[in-house]
């Protein structure tokens, strides 16, 4: 069954004989989703060296939650909650541009079948270009596949090619 913990960042600086201690990321213990199967969160590095890290509250009303490590000087981690959306699965993607932009990949209930049928499950986006404000979520599939509730999910930004994947099963 799927349970509930927490997420820790740590760091190591010479090729993991040693570690930082362990920040915890979700700001209120034991608020993570846990599920038994594909990865609930997503982190990326971004150009400075930062690390991002998407993941889906627990709870009766899941929420999408962002957090970035602290810029130097600071001394918090950065957390955005993005709220609930119907159907929102514990999975994330997440990569971060050459630029800094973030792109952040969820799966919820999709829109309303055009022809009244019933909603799917849809792969969504936001962006961000500063981590603190992000644009309202997109569907990226708009081929109504209907995405696995078990479907594992990934993004790669592919700089040279200045293209953005995503990976996840139908």
């Amino acid at each position: 069954e799927d349970a509930q913990g927490d997420y820790y960042l740590t760091r190591s600086t010479d090729e993991a004989r040693s570690f930082t201690p362990g920040v915890r990321v979700n700001p209120t213990p034991g608020t993570v989703t846990l599920a038994d199967g594909p990865p609930t969160s997503s982190i990326d590095l971004g150009p400075d060296g930062r690390a991002h890290v998407a993941w889906t509250s627990a709870g009766e009303t899941p929420s999408l939650f962002y957090a970035c490590e602290p810029a130097p000087g600071a001394s918090e981690l950065q957390v955005v909650e993005l709220g609930s959306m119907p159907g929102l699965s514990p999975v994330t993607a997440l990569a971060v541009e050459a630029s800094g932009q973030i792109l952040l990949f969820s799966i919820a209930t999709g829109p309303a079948a055009d022809d009244g049928g019933e909603p799917w499950k849809a792969v969504y986006v936001r962006r961000s270009a500063d981590g603190k404000s992000f644009t309202a979520p997109v569907v990226i599939d708009r081929d109504k596949f209907d995405v696995s509730d078990q479907s594992g999910l990934s993004a790669h930004v592919d700089e040279l090619a200045g293209t953005i994947y995503a990976l996840y099963r139908t």
